[in-house]
């Protein structure tokens, strides 16, 4: 591709039915360091991407490395048919700002970390280790639900424990018995407190 006022393409491997193409290239306007899979930047419009391949469906995606120190992680996830030179769209899946903050689902991120999703949808962070799996139904969730509800879901038999100054202070046993300053609450009871109690 040819240098303009938009953008321009620096380096791309030859056109092969099947393989992967790579390259690196400069969207002029916005000053951004552009590492492309199977798209190149587009030499009409400042920070878009035009298809590097011809009759092969695959999901394009881009590194975008911002003036201002910011860093997209942009795809298509569509796995289509894009015939070389033509549009494509890329969305923003992740941003680390140039201050550190990281956005997953946006791109202008209010904390450290700052995972969103598009209208009512659940959005969560899922944790998990080789001993509990790695499914959606395995670990931890944590996050806010399609009604907006915050959550912690626990899919293992154990507990979820609430700490305070380096020490566990209340916990959750798997069968629901609520423990407070009580590692192993009754499972007669649905509250087991040690120590006082005030209800008003």
């Amino acid at each position: 591709q040819g240098p303009n006022a938009n953008g321009y393409t620096w380096i791309s491997d030859a056109y092969v039915d099947g393989e992967a193409q790579s390259s690196l290239g400069l969207s002029y306007s916005s000053s951004s360091f552009v590492i492309g899979q199977r798209v190149g930047v587009s030499t009409t419009t400042d920070n878009t991407y035009v298809s590097l391949t011809d009759a092969f469906a695959y999901r394009p995606s881009a590194i975008v490395l911002g003036h201002d120190g910011d860093i997209h992680f942009r795809n298509d996830n569509t796995n289509g048919v894009r015939p070389v030179g033509t549009a494509v769209t890329l969305t923003d899946r992740m941003v680390i700002k140039g201050d550190g903050d990281v956005g997953i689902g946006t791109d202008d991120p209010a904390l450290k970390l700052h995972i969103h999703s598009e209208s009512s949808n659940a959005s969560f962070s899922h944790f998990t280790n080789s001993t509990t799996g790695v499914s959606a139904s395995d670990g931890v969730s944590i996050g806010l639900d399609s009604d907006e509800n915050a959550v912690i879901y626990n899919y293992e038999s154990t507990a979820i424990r609430f700490a305070t100054g380096g020490s566990e202070r209340a916990r959750i046993t798997s069968g629901g018995t609520v423990g407070i300053n009580e590692t192993s609450p009754d499972s007669n009871f649905k509250l087991h407190v040690d120590g006082m109690g005030k209800f008003t």
